[in-house]
C-alpha cells in the first residue's frame, strides 16, 4: 500500500490528520512526532508525500521541510499562521502547499488538497514558453504538484507535442513567442481539443487590458498575468485540473449505467453508431451481441433483489475481464446487456462470447450466507445491416431463440 508520512508533534491532531487523509486518499498514514523519528521512517519506508508541522520539538522553522525535500518525499507545511515569518522560512522553497491546522474545515481542505496533488499523477502537462529560465520554473512548480511534465519552446513544438501526446490534458502558454504566439497556438488548439477534455491557462506580461478577455474569449480557461507567485501558480493550476475532473465524472455519470459503471443504453447507440459508420465505410466487420442472465426472476425471488444486484454486478465484470477493450459494453437494463464487437466476424465473436459464457457458469456467487450460480445467453448479429438499431434487434431475436433452445448457450445470425 502506498504511504504518506506525517510528521506532527501533537499526537491527538496527528491522529485526527491520519484519519482523514486515509479515508480521502486510501493511502496508510505512517505518523511521526518528532523529526528523528522521521528521519528513522524515511530511511526504511518509502513515501508518496509528507504532511509536516513546521514546530517540531526537535526540529524548529523550515529544517523538516529541508530534510523531506533533501530525501525527495514532496512535503506539504501546517501551521498555526500563515504569516510573514512563515513566507519567508519557506520562500523558494518547493513545497506542495501551506495550509492551516486549527479547525475541522482546516482538516477538510488538507484532506481535498492532498486528493487533489495525488490525482495529478495521472495529468499530462505542457510547459509552451520561449524562455527556458519560465520553462524551467513553471517545470518545477507543476512537477511539485505531482503533474507529468513536457516542454515545447514554441506553438509549433507545442502542436507537435499534442500530436505525440493527445492525453495532454493541460497546456500552460506564453503569449509572446517566435514562429507560432499563444494567441494563435489556443485558437488551434482548440480546433481539435474541446475546452472541457483540455485546460489552457495562458500567462503574459502584456499590459494591455483587452488582452485576459480576448484569450478567455477565444479558447483559454485561465489568464495569469506576470510576474505571478508560486502560490497563485498552483492554485490556478490546481483549480483548473479539479474543474476538468468534475466535468469527466459529470460527463461519466450521464454515459454510465450507476450499478455496474458499464456503458449505459444513450452512450452505446451514440459512439455505436460511430463504430457502426466506420465500419460500413471501410469495409471491416462489425458484430452486436445481446445477453442476459437465465432465469433471472427465479434468482430474485429465491435469494432476494440485493443478491440479484450482485449477480448483475458479478456478470457485468466477467464481461469487463472476458472480453477485449475493444469492445463497447453497456448496460441495457435489468439483467440485459449489449455488446459492440468491432472487426470482429462471426466465429471469432462467438469464441469470445463462449469464454463469457463458460466463465459465467464456473462461478459461484457467495452473498451474505447464502451461495448460488447462475448461466448466461447471448444471441449474435455478424451480419451488416443499414443501421446499428437493427443489428440490435437481430441480436436481441438470437437472444430470444437461445432461452427457447434450452438457455446456457450462444445463437449466431
Amino acid at each position: 500500500m502506498k504511504k504518506i508520512l506525517l510528521i506532527e508533534a501533537n499526537k491527538a491532531f496527528a491522529k485526527l490528520i491520519a484519519t482523514k487523509l486515509r479515508v480521502e486518499t486510501g493511502y496508510d498514514v505512517i505518523p511521526a512526532g518528532t523529526l528523528a523519528e522521521a528521519r528513522v521512517l524515511a530511511g526504511t519506508q518509502r513515501f508518496e508525500l509528507a504532511v509536516t508541522g513546521l514546530d517540531l520539538p526537535d526540529g524548529a522553522g523550515a529544517e523538516a521541510v529541508d530534510f523531506l525535500l533533501a530525501q525527495k518525499i514532496p512535503p506539504l507545511a501546517l501551521v498555526e499562521e500563515y504569516d510573514e515569518r512563515v513566507k519567508r522560512l519557506l520562500e523558494g522553497k518547493l513545497i506542495v502547499d501551506v495550509l492551516l491546522k486549527r479547525t475541522t474545515e482546516d482538516l477538510n481542505i488538507l484532506g481535498s488538497t492532498v486528493k487533489r496533488v495525488l490525482a495529478n499523477r495521472r495529468v499530462k502537462a505542457l510547459v509552451v514558453d520561449d524562455a527556458m529560465t519560465y520553462r524551467v520554473m513553471m517545470k518545477d512548480l507543476l512537477e511539485s504538484q505531482f503533474f507529468r511534465v513536457f516542454e515545447a519552446s514554441d506553438g509549433v513544438e507545442a502542436l507537435k507535442m499534442l500530436e505525440e501526446h493527445p492525453d495532454i490534458k493541460l497546456v500552460i502558454t506564453d503569449y509572446y513567442m517566435p514562429n507560432m504566439d499563444g494567441f494563435e497556438l489556443v485558437t488551434r488548439i482548440r480546433k481539435k481539443h474541446k475546452k472541457e477534455r483540455l485546460s489552457i491557462i495562458v500567462l503574459s506580461g502584456a499590459q494591455a487590458e483587452d488582452v485576459a478577455a480576448k484569450f478567455l474569449k477565444f479558447g483559454a480557461n485561465d489568464y495569469i498575468k506576470k510576474p505571478f507567485s508560486d502560490e497563485e501558480f498552483n492554485v490556478r493550476v490546481n483549480l483548473n485540473a479539479e474543474n476538468m475532473d468534475l466535468i469527466e465524472s459529470i460527463h461519466r455519470m450521464a454515459n454510465s449505467d450507476f450499478m455496474t459503471g458499464l456503458y449505459n443504453r444513450r452512450y452505446f447507440f451514440e459512439t455505436g453508431n460511430k463504430e457502426h459508420q466506420k465500419a460500413a465505410r471501410e469495409g471491416t466487420k462489425l458484430c452486436v451481441a445481446m445477453l442476459d442472465i437465465d432465469h433471472f426472476k427465479r434468482v430474485n425471488d429465491t435469494y432476494g433483489h440485493d443478491a440479484g444486484d450482485e449477480a448483475i454486478k458479478k456478470f457485468a465484470r466477467i464481461l469487463q475481464d472476458m472480453l477485449p477493450e475493444t469492445c463497447l459494453i453497456a448496460r441495457f437494463g435489468g439483467e440485459e446487456f449489449c455488446v459492440l464487437m468491432p472487426a470482429a466476424d462471426a466465429s471469432k465473436a462467438k469464441g469470445l462470447l463462449e469464454t463469457v459464457r463458460k466463465a459465467v457458469e464456473a462461478q459461484s456467487m457467495v452473498y451474505g450466507e447464502l451461495e448460488f450460480g447462475f448461466t448466461v445467453s447471448a444471441g449474435v448479429c455478424s451480419k451488416q445491416l443499414p443501421h446499428l438499431e437493427e443489428m440490435v434487434n437481430q441480436a436481441d431475436a438470437m437472444l430470444y431463440e437461445a432461452k427457447h433452445g434450452g438457455r446456457n448457450r450462444i445463437r449466431v445470425a
